[in-house]
């Protein structure tokens, strides 16, 4: 049922992130499925020791959630390195699936990606197995692992497969040294030629690739020859870095990282030199390795599913999106003829037919609210007054084939925009001097360079809050000239959305008052 009431949504909210039937094995008891074990693997880089916690340390990761890149993750146990910390019977996350608002019974189901699938195989592919067989899914069942597979459990994935099931396993292996990822590489390798063998569509995910410890050609050259060989797909990503948790733990192993990893603040993006994916494209082709190299893990899924599955799939983040005009020249250098055609068709959808759909979807979320599409950037929606979550958006993007962003009102800019600030930064949020629309943007005044980056930080936080198109002034660069040129260029980018006066008058307003308040 629609709600206009419910104007700010946080990831945490149970419509995103399930986890109020989580069993707390620290306080409770465990269920007759309880195993007693956790992840045994101990590399030094996880983040499951650092990624959703909340402000007292506790983890608060859902066993249905929205937001991850590839898929919706579902989950039965949730694990702090090597002790399981949480658990939820399979039959009570089945049946919440049912009622899970992201879900659509096409969408991809990412199993156990909070801890690893082949710690128990044959219970993950039991979950995949019912998922098909008590909620319709017909979508693609993606496992990643670094764990060994037995014969008898990848030809119960191909049974799965035979049946109408859409395995696809993504096998994580990087050339790292055992003292920062004792998971056996040769075991890993097998995995992938066991289910090679049986026709089990498979992405090698040659992650997380780091400088000073395994990005160097040598080694790609040795993955390549001794793991793309097996693989369907290739996907390549770098380093999720908490400070100071990561380096120090790289720092114990005998590896200092560089400036590019120590000055790196902000966590929710991975540290990947640029370039790097090129150089992995080059050196498969070199190397005689067939698989195409993508950007991205969903578009690696989507290609599967297309070209294996025979089932035409959208990169489910529509990252063709977005940009001034769609690319689809650089995406025929990751994606086969096929699927770009797939992707390209998606990108010609009347816009009407694709507004209709998304506000469809937000009803389904409990939203009532209002889809436009970006007059500056192809394939992308609006949602006016919007203040969704990433989740979300990953939701709409999912279900209409186009990227999603919010717009939102000045109330809500403001609101997200305090979160970031105060939360994220750790700033006072005086820091923030006002907002200015232009266009289908927002330009937001800080007091000064507040994070000692030019406020690259700051910009990067404030969008990850707002999840919608922020720029960032410095009041310092609203003087004499300089002010006058900044109003020509922000009435240039207005779309004649604002006048030049509204524009000035915003912009006095916030100088004014700042000059008021020193």
């Amino acid at each position: 049922m629609s709600n206009p009431e419910r104007k700010y949504s946080e990831p945490g909210d149970e419509n995103n992130r399930r986890n109020m039937g989580w069993i707390d094995l620290n306080v409770g008891h465990p269920t007759e499925n309880y195993k007693q074990h956790g992840c045994p693997l101990g590399c030094i880089y996880c983040n499951q020791q650092s990624l959703d916690r909340d402000p007292y340390g506790e983890k608060e990761a859902g066993y249905l959630f929205q937001g991850v890149d590839s898929a919706i993750s579902l989950n039965t146990r949730l694990m702090s390195g090597p002790k399981v910390i949480k658990e939820i019977k399979v039959d009570d996350v089945i049946k919440e699936m049912k009622s899970y608002p992201h879900y659509n019974p096409d969408s991809p189901v990412l199993i156990e990606n909070f801890n690893d699938p082949g710690l128990d195989w044959s219970g993950a592919i039991d979950i995949a197995e019912r998922l098909r067989r008590e909620v319709g899914h017909d979508g693609p069942s993606i496992f990643i692992t670094k764990m060994p597979i037995s014969d008898r459990n990848t030809e119960r994935m191909r049974n799965f497969k035979d049946q109408g099931g859409k395995p696809i396993v993504v096998v994580t292996y990087s050339g790292l040294p055992t003292n920062v990822e004792p998971a056996s590489g040769k075991k890993r390798i097998d995995t992938l030629r066991k289910l090679s063998c049986q026709n089990i569509p498979t992405i090698l995910s040659i992650r997380p690739l780091i400088e000073g410890v395994n990005l160097t050609d040598e080694n790609l050259r040795t993955v390549a020859k001794e793991a793309g060989v097996y693989a369907d797909k290739i996907t390549v990503g770098g380093l999720f870095v908490y400070q100071p948790e990561t380096i120090n733990n790289f720092r114990e192993a005998g590896y200092e990282l560089g400036e590019r990893y120590s000055k790196h603040t902000y966590f929710p993006a991975k540290v990947l030199p640029p370039g790097i994916k090129i150089r992995v494209r080059e050196i498969m082709r070199e190397e005689g390795v067939p698989a195409n190299v993508h950007d991205h893990t969903s578009c690696a899924v989507a290609e599967i599913c297309t070209t294996i599955y025979d089932d035409p799939t959208t990169d489910r983040l529509a990252h063709w999106a977005g940009g001034v005009e769609s690319d689809f020249e650089y995406c025929a250098t990751k994606c086969g003829a096929n699927q770009v055609e797939v992707c390209c068709a998606a990108s010609k959808l009347d816009q009407s037919i694709v507004i209709e759909k998304a506000e469809k979807v937000l009803r389904k979320l409990g939203y009532d609210k209002q889809v436009v599409t970006s007059a500056t950037q192809v394939g992308l929606l609006l949602v006016k007054d919007g203040s969704l979550t990433i989740g979300e958006l990953f939701t709409l993007a999912e279900q209409t084939g186009w990227q999603a962003n919010n717009w939102p009102d000045k109330e809500t800019l403001m609101y997200r925009t305090e979160q970031a600030i105060t939360k994220d930064l750790g700033l006072p949020k005086e820091v923030v001097l006002g907002a200015v629309p232009v266009g289908q943007e927002w330009y937001i005044v800080m007091d000064g360079d507040v994070d000692g980056s030019n406020n690259e930080l700051v910009v990067k936080w404030i969008r990850s809050r707002n999840r919608a198109r922020i720029k960032v002034l410095n009041i310092k660069d609203l003087n004499g000239e300089d002010f006058d040129k900044c109003v020509e260029e922000l009435t240039s980018a207005s779309l004649n959305m604002q006048s030049r006066e509204e524009i000035e008058f915003s912009l006095k307003e916030i100088v004014s008052k700042n000059k008021c308040d020193e």
